[in-house]
């Protein structure tokens, strides 16, 4: 019998968290497989899906390596008709940029955004949830036409997330839009996600999304508030609503959250108690 000291061990691929936060959310048609020093993600039957096709880096690469993965994700990703190249990779919070690296994607005509990822552990509960504050039902869509109409009155929201002038949320991609939130209800139906929305006058001013990866870690996202009803409480009361149920049904779950840099949102993530666990980068060219 093998000593368990010295049997083989398998290694998460994924313990780098922020790319990780950032999975959670791709549909459940995305094929997700890890290599010993990237993980590819694909969604063959939506090859411009922007979540579902990307090549996440194990680690931080090298100049001298960047020419290699950009051909692994044409080898790959764009054999299923994905127009854009997009590779993603992280490093902690307390790390200098890669200047070379970042450098060596612009001169190549990449785009660059960043996000900051945040991760959370449970904590009991600190009472009462304030304020309007409803779950969405998990039923298909087609099952219910009130609850069709609650949907589509909450996901209308999700076109502030680009900002809170008019020529921004007419800006908004539609087709994009579409496929978050088709994907967003998939999770629902699947019991995966959790999709809470705040009521002001009978009105829905306010969503948020907690989607599980079943492996004990929670994505918060998909949190917009009406540009009109901000500085209200509003985000606040989302966030007690969507971390309230895990800390008491599932104590030793980890919440993440990936924000876009230089986003209001630090503040709301300070007061729960999430820390800055990593910077991720995402270097686009089509």
């Amino acid at each position: 019998m093998t000593d368990p000291i010295d049997a083989p061990t398998v290694q998460r691929l994924d313990d780098r968290m922020g790319l990780a936060v950032q999975r959670v959310v791709v549909s459940s048609r995305t094929v997700v497989t890890y290599t010993r020093d990237h993980v590819i993600v694909r969604t063959p039957s939506h090859p411009n899906d922007t979540l579902g096709n990307t090549l996440d880096l194990v680690g931080i690469p090298d100049v001298q390596t960047l020419p290699v993965w950009v051909k692994r994700f044409a080898d790959t990703i764009g054999m299923i008709g994905a127009a854009t190249t997009r590779l993603r990779f992280e490093h902690p919070v307390d790390v200098e940029a890669p200047e070379p690296v970042l450098a060596w994607l612009r001169d190549q005509h990449f785009t660059l955004k960043t996000s900051l990822v945040h991760l959370k552990e449970a904590t009991p509960p600190r009472g009462r949830v304030n304020g309007d504050i409803r779950l969405l039902a998990d039923q298909p869509v087609g099952a219910d036409q009130i609850l069709d109409r609650m949907w589509f009155a909450a996901d209308v929201l999700d076109k502030y997330r680009r900002g809170s002038e008019v020529s921004e949320y007419v800006a908004r991609d539609d087709s994009e839009y579409t496929e978050t939130t088709a994907v967003l209800r998939e999770h629902v139906v699947a019991k995966r996600a959790r999709v809470f929305v705040a009521y002001r006058y009978g009105t829905p001013v306010g969503r948020i999304a907690a989607t599980h990866d079943r492996q004990g870690l929670v994505a918060l996202h998909a949190l917009v508030v009406h540009p009109a009803h901000r500085r209200c409480g509003i985000g606040t009361a989302l966030m007690a609503a969507a971390l309230a149920g895990y800390d008491t049904q599932e104590p030793k779950v980890r919440f993440g959250v990936s924000v876009p840099t230089g986003t209001v949102a630090r503040t709301l993530l300070e007061h729960e108690e999430f820390t800055p666990h990593a910077l991720v980068y995402t270097a686009e060219r089509t």
